[in-house]
Order: C-alpha cells, then structure tokens, then sequence
C-alpha cells in the first residue's frame, strides 16, 4: 500500500471500531438495564476476547477484512462494557465520593494505555507484529476473568443479604434488618432510621456509605430501571451539553492518539531530511547487503558536511532497479518480485520485509524503529498523568466541588496543547503533558457529573448516549484527519489546527453548562456533600424535586430556577 492508502486503512480500523458504536450503545445501556449490569459485563468482555481473537488472526495473514470484522467485534464489547462499569461504579458508592470512583477507575485504565504505548513497539520490533498483537488477545482473556470475578462478588452480594430476586424498592422488615445486620450489629442506628422510612427511596447515599446505606442502595438499584429506548428524551440539557462536550473532547484526545505516532515522528523524532541532503550514489541501497561497497553515505551539497544528523530519517535513493537477474544476492524471502522504483520516496519502503529492513535500507529501518520506540514513551505521557492523579482530582472535587470551573480549564489546557504541538518546534514533553493533565480533569469530573444530572433509572441509557456521542468522534475524526493528511501529505499544522478546533467547541460548550447551571440553581460547582441530589430538567414543566439525604426539595420554575423551598 502507498503512504495515503494504508493510512486510509489504518483509519479505517478505528472507524470499524467506534462508527457501529453510534448506535449500539443505545441498545447496550437498554440491555443493561433489562439484564443486569454484572451480566451483561461478562457478554462484553467475551465479545472484547474474541474481537481481540479475530483481529489477530487479520493481521497475522495481513487480511484488512479480517482486521475490520475484528475491530467491530471488539468495539461491541469494549464500549458498551464502560455502560456496565459506569453504572456498577454509580450503584456502588455513595455520590460525595463518586469522582473518587471514577477517578480510580479512570487511572487503572491509563495504566494499560501506557503499558500498551510503550511495551508494543518494543514487542512488535523484537519479535513482530502478529506476535504483539496477541499479546493483547491475553490482556482480553483477563479482562474476561475480571468480569467474573465482579459476577462472583455481585452473587455473593446478594446471597449474602438475601434479596435475590428483588425487582423494586421494598420495605425494610425485620427478616431483612437481620439479614443486613449479620455480622454488623454496629450499623443498628442507621437501619433503624431506614426503617422509619417504610421504603427505599433515595436514589444515592449523601455521605460516606456505611454497609447498610449501600446495600440500601444495591436494594433499590436500577433492576427497575426503564428499558425503552425511548427514554432518552427524558434527558435534560445539562445532560445534553456535557454529552456535547464529551463529543469533542474526547475527539481531540484519543484520535489524536491514533495519529500521535506519525505527528511526533514527523515533529520531532524522525523528521525529513533537509532537501540538500544528497546521497553519494542516488540510484543505490544506502545500508544492508546491497550497499555499495565503497559505501552511499550522504552530505550536504552546500557545505560538503554529513548529514541529516539526530532525529531525522535517513536518506533514501531516489530510484532503484534491484530485479532476481540482475542481484547475485537475492533472497527469496524478499516480499516482491522486483523492486523497480523510477521515482522512490518513504511510502514505498516497507520495514517489515527484509529487502528494506536489512538490504537495502537498514539504517533508515533503524532509525525508525527506534523513533517508534521514543514516540511511543511520549504518547504514554499523557495517560501516565491521568493514571497518577485522576483519583486525586475525583477526590478533591467530591470535597470542594468546582466541577465546572475545572471543565473549563481542562478544556483550555486542551485548546493550549493542540497549539503547541501545531505551532511550536521545540519538545513534545510540555503540550503532551498540558494535554494529559486536562483530560485527566476533564474525564474525572464529568463522568460523575452525570450520574448527578440524571435520575437512576436512566443511567443505562444515559451512559450508552455519552459512549455514542464519543463514538461519533472516534468515527469520523480518525477519517478527516486520514483526509487531510492525504492533501498535504504531512501532519503538520492542519491536522493539529483540526484538534485546535475540537478543543474550542469543547470550551464553548463548557461555559454554556456553566450558563444553565447558574440559571438552574442545580449548583455542579458544590461539594458532593452539600450538592442536591435532584434531576433537574430545564426544558419541562415545573418539577418538584427532592432529597432523602439532604431532607428537603425545592420546586423549579419551567426555566431552572429555584422558587421557593418545601420542608
């Protein structure tokens, strides 16, 4: 394949991963619902195992069709399995340590994106690329173990406090207080005052969760929850506008990853060499077996000095003409038959087979290899960030709030990087990690930011939303950016200017949240501790809501805001 023509390829790989995704994750959040969110887990993982399973076996014969069917297998699972762990996160702990959850569970899953990073060039260059990509067919066999080990601990859950089988909220009766007292006799107050209640209504604990406000809470979690699609037109704006800006922000963050390797070599670790960097020999192998044997080394015809020097490719021959009759040397393990090039350029040498690789090119191949290798550290950076702090954020935002401030200003530090990388020549260290630290904000304060907007019994379908709405960029970015490669054949500025501008729509979103939250009265910016649990919906009638935890509620007019309080 040419340059243009793998990475239309290449794209389209991501493209069969997230563009079915659009959809079916609206069906995914329903089945959760329906099913169960443990049960529905495990389906996913083992759709993740044998995407993984197709996909390798794709690229171990070199099939893109293969690879493609692959790639949609695996997205099946890998993006309706987030509905599954959202919800279980959201049914799990008490909401003033929501983004704390989130957080957690956020860094765990930048843990594998650097490992991925940084271990796969390295396993792809010792070994070769089948070899690391079941390598990732294992990492999707644990995740399958994973899976079960929540369905046993979920099982064990419900055995243990016997309410197997509960679909709605019930009474708490004395049978089940000692079911939920067995082995607790210390939680007696807090079961006494559930009690009085006569029935489990709040949707989820205020304050640090002792055993039986969660298990409360498991009680009168979401197996009630609607399982028409239909219900997605119960979401309110702010719902909306946070389902906008994931739209965005996670499309100038992980299909930039997706062409991070090309940008950073092409920016910084494998740059072109300058146009007066000549071969010795133009039409000759410059490394490997085939080199002349006087050598082919390169220099600059202005100053007569050796070039390209550090961080830029080798230069390459300009034409060859290398057939069986005129090559004592040839090697039958060679990939082509003849490799006649009148006007040669990078797209036409192949690393992988040994003519480029250790004939004729070797030092470029090298090179490469070990630019990949560098690349792939730095693409980690930003994912290593959110690893060590996204618990930390989710932490100090459920304490002092600011959700929406910090949104903001994750959105600007995206908008700053993107800039950086277009603009500036310099190392990718800074704006990657300028990129790492705002999406790690951004990612540990809006996933619980909507748990916090929306009524439980939505969640499924509200998270499969926020999953198409991402999917929407991971479609369609990944393609444009394959686009405008193709125009220019560089990376550099459109394909940065691009992610500029996905980062500007982001911040433009952020600030109208901040809009309708101050004119709501919802109050997002409050700590977890203090912030009221109600569903606020800006679009209809006057809705009276209000919160077990806090005692109180408050009716809001048609456009948000707060009339009047009720005891």
């Amino acid at each position: 394949h040419s340059s243009s023509s793998f990475q239309t390829h290449f794209n389209m790989l991501f493209a069969a991963y997230s563009f079915p995704n659009i959809i079916i994750p609206l069906f995914g959040g329903s089945l959760v619902s329906r099913y169960g969110d443990w049960q529905m887990l495990i389906v996913f993982a083992l759709c993740m195992m044998i995407g993984e399973f197709i996909f390798a076996v794709g690229v171990h014969h070199k099939s893109w069709e293969t690879m493609f069917l692959g790639r949609f297998v695996y997205g099946f699972g890998g993006e309706n399995m987030y509905t599954s762990k959202s919800i279980l996160i959201t049914r799990w702990f008490p909401e003033n340590q929501l983004a704390l959850a989130f957080g957690i569970g956020l860094s765990t899953s930048r843990l594998g994106t650097v490992f991925g990073d940084s271990i796969s060039p390295k396993i792809a260059n010792s070994t070769d690329l089948p070899t690391a990509i079941y390598v990732g067919f294992v990492a999707t066999v644990a995740i399958l173990i994973a899976s079960l080990c929540i369905a046993q601990i979920e099982i064990w859950t419900d055995q243990r406090l016997g309410i197997v089988g509960i679909k709605r909220p019930i009474p708490i009766d004395s049978s089940l207080q000692e079911a939920l007292l067995e082995g607790s006799r210390r939680d007696n107050d807090a079961l006494s005052q559930a009690s009085s209640k006569n029935s489990i209504t709040s949707r989820r604990t205020t304050s640090v969760g002792s055993e039986v406000d969660i298990i409360t809470q498991h009680a009168s979690s979401d197996k009630t929850s609607p399982k028409n699609i239909g219900d997605i037109l119960r979401l309110n704006m702010l719902f909306w506008l946070l389902a906008g800006t994931c739209l965005f922000m996670y499309g100038c963050v992980v299909p930039y990853n997706v062409a991070a390797s090309g940008i950073l070599l092409e920016r910084n670790f494998f740059m072109d060499p300058p146009g007066a960097c000549q071969l010795i020999v133009p039409n000759r192998c410059t490394s490997g077996i085939l080199e002349p044997i006087t050598g082919n080394p390169s220099f600059d015809i202005d100053t007569g000095a050796a070039c390209p020097g550090s961080y830029y490719a080798a230069v390459l021959p300009s034409s060859l003409n290398i057939t069986r009759d005129n090559t004592p040397e040839w090697d039958a393990a060679w990939e082509l038959e003849a490799y006649v090039y009148e006007s040669m350029d990078a797209s036409d040498v192949n690393c992988g087979d040994s003519f480029w690789a250790d004939a004729c090119t070797m030092v470029y191949c090298d090179g490469k290899r070990d630019a990949s290798e560098k690349a792939g550290m730095m693409m980690s950076i930003p994912f290593f960030l959110g690893a060590i702090s996204s618990p930390f954020i989710g932490a100090l935002s459920d304490r002092y709030g600011y959700r929406l401030l910090l949104t903001t200003c994750s959105c600007l530090t995206l908008l700053i990087a993107h800039l950086l990388l277009a603009f500036d020549d310099k190392s990718p260290v800074v704006p990657l990690v300028f990129q790492g630290v705002g999406f790690s904000i951004y990612a540990a304060v809006m996933w619980p930011m909507v748990a916090c907007v929306t009524e439980t019994q939505y969640l499924g379908i509200a998270y499969g939303v926020l999953i198409s709405f991402i999917n929407i960029s991971l479609s369609f970015f990944p393609m444009m950016v394959a686009g405008l490669y193709d125009v220019s054949n560089s990376y550099l500025p459109d394909v940065e200017l691009f992610f500029v501008g996905s980062a500007t729509c982001g911040l433009a979103l952020s600030l109208c949240i901040t809009y309708v939250d101050c004119k709501s009265g919802v109050g997002l910016n409050q700590p977890a501790a203090v912030l009221v649990d109600v569903n606020v919906d800006v679009l209809d009638d006057d809705v009276l809501c209000s919160s077990e935890g806090n005692k109180q509620g408050y009716l809001l007019s048609d456009d948000g805001n707060i009339m009047e309080e009720r005891l």
